[in-house]
């Protein structure tokens, strides 16, 4: 799927909520049913270090949506995951090579462990943090390049 295709698909909920958390989509890759996308953070309720944020989402649910981030996904394939890992890595590397140190969290404090976790499994030097978004508290990792 095409980035601008990507974009038109989202709901009007999901892009006010881009809107609202003054973000803007810098690039975006995909690697089999899984999307991963970088944003520039724009708005001074986040902490300082959080300047580029990636998300990563599954096919057929949105990184924008709470009650996605809270689901489990009871759908995983194994073989597709690992597979993915290879490509979704080397463009990590790429995006911390051109921007610098990139944050990645979620609501759902376990979701954002669990990527802490295979970031560190994959060789990356990643910093728990525990950031406040607008009073709320918001743990999230720092890959640092």
């Amino acid at each position: 799927m095409k980035f601008k295709q990507w974009l038109e698909n989202l709901s009007d909920a999901e892009l006010e909520a881009i809107e609202r958390y003054g973000m803007e989509f810098v690039d975006q890759f995909q690697a089999g049913e899984y999307l991963m996308y970088l944003l520039k953070v724009n708005n001074p309720i986040f902490p300082r270090d959080m300047k580029y944020q990636i998300g990563v989402q599954k096919k057929g649910m949105s990184a924008f949506d709470p009650h996605h981030q809270m689901a489990k996904n009871k759908d995983f394939d194994l073989y597709s995951g690992y597979s993915s890992l290879e490509p979704m890595v080397k463009k990590l590397q790429s995006w911390l090579d051109m921007y610098g140190n990139i944050a990645i969290g979620s609501e759902n404090h376990g979701k954002a462990k669990t990527w802490g976790r295979i970031l560190q499994y994959l060789g990356f030097d990643v910093e728990k943090k525990d950031g406040n978004v607008g009073g709320m508290m918001y743990p999230y990792f720092l890959i640092k390049r």
